[in-house]
């Protein structure tokens, strides 16, 4: 009856009932486990783990309670323990879909990718049909800057369930990342018929636009996500590469800056406003602002490659050629650092070298 009630989303009635039985059988698992449970739904972490862990003396070889005491402690940031409860839950068993998709959750915000990728192809290999897991794996997919691979597995997700505005957000965020802005801004709007206020599709909607050359529109569209959240750093800073497009520079240097002040360590707004320095022919602040970047995010390709220009702007020839190197290494199919690289060496007078690289 409570576990019925439990899933119809009628939270406060099962919850009674929970608590009925409970004062009934104290020692009650099932019960426990699943009030625990609730209590986690609710945002009452700690009440939960109380009773995660209770239930738990019961049966210390629940795999399920073992897996959502481990959602418990990541809620609570106490995350070494998160890991431990769903390894637990895995050693038990191996076959608890759940528990993979729960444990490639944590690492994906351990910025373990791999490993988080490995959890949901596991958790998938048991059960191929499962959204959670397909969609979790395009967003870790994302991360790895397998964006084709993104693309294909958030369709998946999305033949499952087509109302899931998160699941559209993330396609849009993957077709930006194969250049196809278009479709992009068809996906964005998909996820905003079904959340009008969802501020990051209303930012991932201004980037299609900046991406099909419509700052104006763009412009509009991150302004309708500050109207909803003000301090949102990644819309002030994409705000800012709008006005850029429209040749506002200042206006957009000023919000790069109070994108900084909302989240100092933000690498793509030091990038971005070097980039807009770098346009106004203020090399040595545009260089700052790329060092900058690079020291938050060491394997920026993007800020190597901008870094270079800066540097050819200095007459620093050599230091641009290496800075080309690196956003090479870091990217080996960089076009345009290839080409860039090609043309500084024809300057430095080395064209067989030059050569070989316009081969690449």
């Amino acid at each position: 009856m409570g576990l019925h009630l439990h899933q119809r989303g009628k939270l406060d009635q099962a919850e009674s009932h929970y608590r009925a039985v409970l004062t009934a059988q104290p020692t009650h698992f099932d019960a426990m486990h699943l009030l625990g449970l609730l209590q986690f739904q609710q945002g009452r972490h700690i009440e939960a783990l109380d009773l995660m862990s209770a239930a738990l003396r019961l049966k210390p070889n629940a795999p399920a309670a073992l897996s959502n005491l481990g959602l418990v402690f990541a809620a609570l940031g106490r995350l070494e323990e998160a890991l431990a409860s769903f390894d637990k839950a895995l050693a038990i068993n191996p076959r608890n879909a759940e528990a993979h998709n729960n444990r490639g959750n944590l690492l994906l915000h351990l910025a373990r990718f791999e490993e988080a990728l490995a959890c949901f192809n596991k958790a998938l290999a048991i059960k191929p049909h499962d959204f959670e897991a397909l969609h979790n794996r395009g967003k870790v997919l994302l991360a790895l800057e397998r964006a084709a691979s993104a693309q294909a597995s958030f369709e998946e997700a999305l033949a499952l369930r087509r109302d899931n505005p998160e699941a559209h957000y993330n396609h849009g965020n993957a077709l930006l990342g194969l250049k196809r802005p278009a479709q992009a801004l068809a996906s964005f709007d998909k996820a905003l018929s079904l959340d009008p206020d969802f501020v990051e599709a209303l930012n991932g909607r201004g980037n299609a636009l900046l991406g099909l050359k419509r700052p104006e529109e763009a412009l509009a569209s991150f302004d309708t996500a500050l109207a909803v959240k003000p301090d949102y750093a990644e819309a002030l800073s994409n705000r800012g590469n709008a006005l850029a497009d429209l040749k506002r520079s200042e206006e957009a240097l000023a919000n790069f800056d109070r994108a900084l002040a909302i989240k100092p360590n933000f690498a793509e707004v030091f990038y971005n406003r070097g980039k807009t320095l770098l346009g106004l022919d203020r090399w040595e602040e545009a260089l700052a602002s790329f060092d900058r970047a690079l020291a938050i995010k060491p394997h920026f390709a993007e800020a190597f490659f901008s870094r270079g220009n800066t540097l050819l702007g200095l007459d620093r020839l050599e230091e641009a050629l290496a800075s080309f190197d690196k956003a090479i290494a870091i990217r080996p199919n960089y076009t345009e650092a290839f080409y860039n690289r090609g043309v500084l060496l024809m300057s430095l007078k080395r064209p067989a070298e030059a050569l070989a690289t316009f081969d690449k």
